[in-house]
């Protein structure tokens, strides 16, 4: 088993994430996107997208109650992760789902950064998209809210 060859074809993402997902990206949940949860890959790598595949060595949580998920430090941590792979996806689609095109654009945004992962356009705006709800996943209000 490989990280892009794993010996399962991932998972569907869960209603608790579509909610995250539905409210940051405006798409409802399509089913095209699969993560591989568990997935080998190198240590100092959180997850790797490639196309609409998702692959991270994270556990899924969704087995909590809807209620206790906003407390749970790992659902925040697993769902903050997969909203910055979610740009990734959403950056291929806008490549007319071509993996070459995607793979391009994004090497290319990695040498005018200088290199720099960070400093990759590609990279900057997953950060931003990621971002934009640690505030709802880390407010006590909005785990009031879901606890509704």
């Amino acid at each position: 088993m490989s990280v892009l060859h794993p010996a399962t074809d991932g998972e569907e993402t869960t209603a608790d994430q579509d909610f995250f997902i539905n409210a940051l990206y405006g798409i409802s949940h399509d089913g095209a996107v699969r993560v591989h949860y568990s997935a080998r890959i190198p240590n100092d790598i959180a997850a790797v997208t490639y196309g609409n595949k998702i692959y991270t060595d994270a556990h899924r949580s969704s087995k909590l109650a809807r209620r206790s998920l906003l407390r749970d430090r790992f659902f925040q941590q697993s769902t903050k992760l997969l909203l910055h792979e979610l740009a990734h996806v959403m950056q291929f689609r806008a490549f007319n789902h071509s993996i070459p095109a995607s793979g391009w654009a994004y090497l290319k945004g990695y040498c005018n950064a200088g290199y720099s992962y960070f400093h990759n356009p590609y990279e900057i705006e997953a950060y931003e998209k990621q971002e934009q709800v640690n505030e709802l996943l880390e407010d006590r209000i909005g785990t009031q809210f879901m606890d509704l």
